[in-house]
């Protein structure tokens, strides 16, 4: 594992992780691709400031577990 690595995030839909990056923006990109409806990095970045997890409801009542892991 690299040493310069400060966090990891992951998003997890019926207990299966279907994305994950070390960098949030690209995090959230990802999430982008595959939920369009979901919201931007910086309302991102603001609940992972507040939690180390944050769960995201889509339109399809898709239920991600979005969590920060440092």
């Amino acid at each position: 594992m690299k040493k310069d690595l400060k966090m990891f995030y992951v998003g997890n839909l019926n207990n299966r992780t279907v994305i994950f990056d070390s960098n949030l923006r690209k995090f959230i990109e990802k999430l982008n691709n595959i939920e369009p409806a979901s919201r931007n990095y910086q309302y991102y970045c603001r609940q992972f400031g507040k939690s180390s997890e944050v769960v995201y409801l889509s339109p399809e009542d898709k239920v991600y577990v979005l969590q920060r892991i440092v």
